[in-house]
C-alpha cells in the first residue's frame, strides 16, 4: 500500500484504518498517521470517526437501490475523496440513497438487479465486450447516465517548462455507440460569456469555459431540472439529438443550454482564458450540454454475428446465444447524456458549492441536486428532486451585455441627477410662484 504522500509502506509496517463487514458489503475507514516537528507520529482525523462510523453502519445495513459505476478507462475514482479528480463527493452525494456499485465490464457481467448505469468520463477505448455489455443493459430497457470527457488537457512533465498544456481529444467508442441510439456528443467545448470569473495573478477575468446556467437555461418541463434555479458547468461539450430520431421513435429533449451569448471551440482546443475570444454578436447561439432521450431502442449489434464481438481471448459462455435486438417490449430505454465528466469531480463539486451556495464541502448546491436528480428520475424518484430543492434559496443574476450596462450607467449617473435637479427647479419656481400669490392676496391688489 501507500500512504497519504504517496511513499510506499515497506515490509513490517502498517497504516492504520478500519474496515466494517455485514450484509455482503465492506466500508473502509481511513485514519491518517502525520509526524509532528519532534519526530513522532499522531493519529488524527479521530474528531469525527464517531459519525464516519454512523455512516459506514447505515450503509452496510441500509436496504438502498444500487446503481452500477463502470470502473476503468482512467474514470475518477468514486471512492477518492482526497484528491480534486476524484468522484468521491459524487459518490458521497449518491450514497444517502443508492448504493453505488463498481463494475468492470471487460472483467464481469451488470448485476441483475442495477437498472442505472454510470460511465463518468472515460478516457481509453472500450472493447467490444464492453459495448456489447452496455448495448444489451439498454435493451432489457435500463438506464444510463453519460458524463462525457471528449478532450484531454495534458500538462508538460517538466514543471519549469515553459511549454503550454496540449488538449488531445478522446475517442473511447462510446459517441459512435450513443449516435446509433440517436445521442451526439461534439467534438467542441462551449464557451459562455454569462460565466464566472477566476484569478489570474493579480486580475480577475471572465472565464467563459465555465458557464454558468440561469433558470432560462434549466428545462422547466423536466422533473430533473424544474426545482434548481442555477447551476456551473465545465469544459462541456454540445449534445443533440440525430434528425431521425424521431422516426424511429425516440423521444428527447434537452435539460441544460447555456446563454445566447455563447460560442463554440473547436479544431485546436485551448483552455488559456486570454484565447477565448467571443465572435461578433450574430454568430452567438445557445448550446445543449445535457438531454434526455428514452424510448424503444434498437441494438448497435443487430444482425451482427457473434463472432464479431468477441474479442480475442474471451470466453464461449461471455455472449448469451441469446441476443436483444431491441428494447424489450414492456419497457423503455432511457439516456441522460452530459457533455462535461468534470462535473462530478471533488475538485469541482467543492467549488461550485462555493459559488453557488457560499459554502464549502458542508452543504450542498444546486449542482449537488442536479447531479442526484440524474439518478433519481433515471431510478424512478421523481419525488426527490422536489424535495431537495425546497432548501435551495439562491436564483443568481442574469448578466446584461455591455451595451445594457453601459445604458443603465448613464440612466443612473446622468439622467436621475439631471431629473432630480430639474423637479427641484420646478419646485423652486412653484413655491416663488405660491409666495408672490399670497402677498399680492393680503397686500389687497388685485390679481390679474
Amino acid at each position: 500500500g501507500r500512504e497519504r504522500g504517496g511513499r510506499v509502506v515497506k515490509k513490517g509496517q502498517t497504516v492504520l484504518g478500519l474496515v466494517l463487514q455485514g450484509n455482503d458489503r465492506f466500508r473502509k475507514i481511513d485514519i491518517d498517521v502525520v509526524p509532528t516537528i519532534f519526530g513522532s507520529n499522531v493519529v488524527s482525523g479521530l474528531e469525527n470517526l464517531e459519525e464516519k462510523i454512523n455512516r459506514a453502519v447505515s450503509d452496510i445495513i441500509s436496504v438502498s437501490t444500487r446503481v452500477a459505476y463502470v470502473t476503468g478507462h482512467g474514470v475518477p475514482d468514486i471512492s477518492d475523496k482526497r484528491t480534486g479528480g476524484g468522484a468521491g463527493l459524487y459518490g458521497e452525494l449518491l450514497s444517502d440513497m443508492y448504493e453505488v456499485v463498481p463494475v468492470d465490464l471487460a472483467s464481469g457481467d451488470i448485476p441483475g438487479d442495477i437498472r442505472v448505469m454510470i460511465i463518468n468520463g472515460p478516457e481509453s477505448p472500450f472493447s467490444e465486450e464492453e459495448k456489447y455489455r452496455i448495448d444489451q443493459f439498454l435493451m432489457e430497457g435500463k438506464s444510463l447516465l453519460y458524463f462525457a470527457n471528449s478532450f484531454k488537457e495534458i500538462n508538460p512533465r517538466n514543471m519549469y517548462s515553459q511549454q503550454q498544456p496540449v488538449v488531445i481529444p478522446l475517442n473511447t467508442g462510446l459517441d459512435e455507440l450513443l449516435a446509433h441510439y440517436g445521442v451526439k456528443i461534439n467534438k467542441d467545448i462551449v464557451l459562455d460569456k454569462n460565466c464566472t470569473k477566476v484569478n489570474l495573478g493579480d486580475m480577475i477575468k471572465d472565464y467563459p469555459l465555465m458557464p454558468m446556467i440561469v433558470k432560462e437555461g434549466l428545462n422547466r418541463d423536466s422533473i430533473i431540472t424544474r426545482y434548481i434555479n442555477s447551476a456551473l458547468m465545465i469544459k462541456a461539450s454540445s449534445v443533440e439529438v440525430d434528425d431521425k430520431a424521431g422516426e424511429k421513435g425516440l423521444k428527447s429533449y434537452s435539460l441544460i443550454s447555456t446563454s445566447d451569448d455563447s460560442w463554440l471551440m473547436k479544431g485546436r482546443v485551448n483552455f488559456n482564458p486570454f484565447t477565448m475570444i467571443p465572435p461578433a454578436e450574430g454568430e452567438l447561439s445557445s448550446y445543449s450540454v445535457a438531454l434526455y432521450a428514452e424510448g424503444k431502442l434498437e441494438s448497435f449489434y443487430k444482425n451482427r454475428p457473434l463472432e464479431e464481438i468477441k474479442g480475442k481471448g474471451a470466453k464461449d459462455a461471455f455472449i448469451s446465444s441469446k441476443k436483444l435486438d431491441s428494447t424489450v417490449g414492456s419497457g423503455k430505454s432511457r439516456i441522460i447524456a452530459v457533455g462535461s465528466s468534470e462535473m462530478t469531480t471533488s475538485g469541482f463539486v467543492s467549488h461550485a458549492r462555493k459559488i453557488l451556495a457560499g459554502t464549502n464541502r458542508g452543504s450542498s448546491s444546486s449542482n449537488d441536486i442536479l447531479l442526484h436528480s440524474m439518478v433519481d428520475y433515471l431510478a424512478g424518484n421523481f419525488y426527490v428532486p422536489q424535495m431537495k430543492g425546497k432548501s435551495l434559496e439562491n436564483n443568481p443574476l442574469i448578466k446584461t451585455a455591455d451595451h445594457t450596462r453601459f445604458m443603465l450607467k448613464v440612466i443612473n449617473m446622468v439622467m436621475v441627477p439631471l431629473f432630480v435637479v430639474l423637479s427641484g427647479l420646478l419646485i423652486w419656481r412653484r413655491r416663488i410662484a405660491r409666495k408672490k400669490h399670497i402677498e399680492i392676496l393680503f397686500s389687497g391688489e388685485s390679481i390679474k
